[in-house]
């Protein structure tokens, strides 16, 4: 609708026939445009022309439709004039197609700009530092898994969601928290919440200064927040009932205690939904 809004000359005093073709009992057609009849000045304007001109140029720009061999040349091109590339210099670069076309047609970013030799090293090696995180969290998985097997108890993973379910009652998913710095702001650090994670605790590695190590672990209820990203400052912690441990073996203690105790008891209704969304300590601490 609001494209077809911004398409619609009348707002600038034109009217325009015979775009579409409808016969009795048949479907619509769209007619060319050499057959449409366009009729300016017939009405009284509401929008600037030249502003309705220039939507239509962006309109027009947006969707560029060339051949994989031309869509790296103009790539090459960009890279030259700006020097750097990413999802969002392709996306507001007028003759590109958007980033998401280049994916389909190329893949990954990393094999797109392998194509044009184009070497990013920060973005790789970001790539390669969060690929490190992510593995230490399969090995805290495991590790968490074995710990609830030695006390008795059942677990299986889902590596595809990184998520660990316990006692078939509790769900414990694996995050990372990444450190935030903005000028004139205190440090923060943001936690991302996967589409498929089901309701129970997230388990998460915080990262100290520049992301370049770990700074603590993290504990906290899926339930305390319902967005995709969850902002972290120490401030904000108790609001958010995370409790944080200099060490995963702490960690790992605390969880295992308090999932045990709430499953394998029979669970009141108050202990399903701590065994579930874990309510923590009351000060936010650890416990």
């Amino acid at each position: 609708m609001i494209g077809a809004l911004l398409r619609n000359e009348a707002y600038i005093g034109n009217l325009v026939y015979n775009r579409d073709t409808q016969k009795l009992g048949a479907k619509r057609t769209h007619n060319p445009k050499d057959l449409w009849i366009r009729t300016e000045g017939c009405v009284e304007p509401i929008i600037d022309r030249d502003v309705f001109l220039r939507t239509k140029k962006i309109i027009e720009e947006y969707r560029v439709s060339i051949s994989e061999d031309e869509m790296l040349v103009r790539l090459r091109k960009v890279l030259m004039k700006k020097g750097s590339l990413s999802a969002s210099i392709i996306d507001t670069t007028p003759g590109l197609p958007c980033s998401s076309t280049y994916l389909k047609h190329f893949g990954t970013l990393r094999n797109l700009y392998r194509l044009i030799c184009y070497n990013n090293t920060k973005y790789w090696d970001d790539l390669e530092a969060y690929q490190r995180w992510a593995d230490l969290n399969l090995g805290h998985a495991a590790l968490l898994h074995e710990a609830f097997e030695k006390t008795g108890g059942r677990g299986t993973f889902d590596p595809s969601i990184g998520c660990l379910r316990v006692n078939d009652a509790v769900n414990i998913c694996f995050g990372i928290a990444k450190w935030r710095k903005y000028e004139g702001r205190a440090v923060r650090w943001t936690l991302r919440r996967r589409v498929r994670w089901p309701a129970g605790w997230i388990v998460a590695i915080r990262l100290g200064n520049n992301n370049k190590s770990i700074l603590d672990y993290i504990l906290l209820p899926s339930p305390s927040f319902s967005g995709a990203w969850l902002w972290i400052s120490e401030e904000g912690r108790p609001a958010h009932k995370i409790e944080r441990f200099d060490t995963f073996e702490e960690l790992t203690r605390s969880l295992v205690r308090r999932v045990n105790k709430a499953t394998r008891s029979t669970p009141t209704k108050r202990q399903r939904s701590k065994a579930i969304g874990g309510s923590g300590s009351r000060n936010g601490r650890r416990s």
